[in-house]
């Protein structure tokens, strides 16, 4: 591959919103030549796949990604040039900054190069930003662990829940309907969405995927072992 000695270009406050999530998910980034960026958590179970409007002229990685952006931060509105060993950013009063790029060896746990396919889907359904939120909050206050979606045959419910304890508080949305049994898990803490609602599909293989609705966001959690399908 050819790399070009300079590219400009600025950062949407969309795309920055996108690498800000992102750096919850893993401190590490390693950016792919176009427009799609990718990244998973250190342990695997969390994946996120964002296609923005931007363009990236090369591949690169950054080591501390908070960081960059704080760096980002520092400046209102700057222009990026990217060069074959760092990206220079500029801002007014002739205020600028190199930072350079990480070996991607560096990077910690590298994402998969193309998009995930969930296999085997035998449920979706739409859940709203703010039934995300309430039962986040709920978790939070009720100080349970983890949150599932369940399917008993007939209703699906999204709930807050101490799945090892079962006579702990609990706390549950109903958001659809299913000929379906199941129960997919998720520690709170891979619960890494941006703000939003999102078409939910279950895969048997104890895997859920989140597509945004409004954004080509994508967010992909690996369910607890406890998680069950039952068909």
């Amino acid at each position: 591959m050819c790399i070009r000695d300079s590219y400009i270009m600025k950062l949407t406050q969309k795309t920055f919103s996108i690498l800000k999530n992102f750096s919850s998910i893993n401190q590490s980034l390693y950016v792919i030549e176009g427009n799609v960026l990718r990244t998973m958590s250190e342990m695997k179970s969390v994946m996120a796949e964002a296609e923005i409007q931007e363009m990236f002229p090369q591949s690169f990685g950054i080591y501390e990604l908070n960081q960059f952006l704080e760096v980002l931060s520092l400046f209102e509105e700057p222009d990026l040039d990217f060069d074959s060993s760092y990206v220079s950013i500029k801002g007014v009063q002739s205020a600028s900054s190199n930072y350079f790029y990480a070996d991607k060896a560096t990077i910690r746990t590298m994402p998969p190069e193309k998009s995930f396919v969930l296999p085997d889907v035998i449920e979706s359904f739409l859940i709203s930003d703010s039934v995300i939120k309430g039962v986040m909050q709920a978790a939070n206050v009720l100080q349970l662990p983890e949150i599932a979606i369940v399917g008993n045959g007939e209703n699906i419910t999204i709930e807050a829940i101490n799945n090892k304890n079962s006579t702990s508080n609990s706390f549950h949305y109903e958001i659809g309907k299913t000929s379906k049994t199941f129960k997919m898990i998720f520690k709170v803490e891979n619960i890494k969405m941006m703000v939003g609602s999102y078409e939910v599909s279950i895969s048997s293989k104890k895997i859920t995927q989140f597509k945004s609705v409004d954004n080509n966001l994508t967010y992909t959690i690996v369910n607890e072992a406890a998680s069950v399908y039952e068909g």
